[in-house]
């Protein structure tokens, strides 16, 4: 494989066979890092709900994470779309460019994220009780209390 040159706007660094893995892991790090981090506050929530001994808030939590999960999705796409953008316009050397992406995608983000909650908020009862198919009215109560706080927040996780 040849070398690749690759300017990162502080110094030249050429990207060779030996070194396209510790390359490809400080660049997957971010990432793997947010979706640990992600995975934690969802674990966390069902570490402190299960201290309740209250089975009807321990299944509401749990199951209202793949409503939540759905919203994430929506974040997540964007935020590998910009990153794809801002990346290329840096990697251009066009600092201008990648600052207008960066700029972009955090409104973009702000914009789907009261869209989401504006979207999901009305159907998070309907989701768990027929999509999830949820009988206790209490899990419906408390799930749908949940998900609505959290969904309330999105606006937090822009890309």
């Amino acid at each position: 494989m040849a070398p690749i040159e690759i300017n990162d706007l502080t110094h030249a660094r050429t990207l060779t066979e030996a070194t396209l893995n510790k390359t490809i892991l400080r660049l997957a790090g971010p990432a793997v890092l947010e979706n640990l981090l992600s995975m934690a506050v969802f674990m966390a929530d069902t570490l402190i709900i299960g201290r309740l001994n209250d089975a009807s808030a321990l299944a509401a939590v749990g199951i209202s994470n793949s409503f939540i999960n759905i919203a994430q999705q929506l974040f997540m796409a964007l935020g590998v779309g910009a990153l794809a953008l801002v990346a290329r316009a840096w990697g251009e050397g066009d600092v201008p460019k990648a600052q207008r992406f960066g700029a972009q995608a955090i409104t973009l983000g702000m914009v789907i994220a009261l869209l989401t909650m504006a979207i999901l908020m009305p159907l998070t009862e309907p989701f768990l009780r027929y999509v999830m198919r949820v009988q206790d009215e209490a899990v419906i109560v408390q799930g749908r209390a949940y998900s609505q706080i959290i969904l309330a927040t999105s606006f937090l996780a822009l890309p």
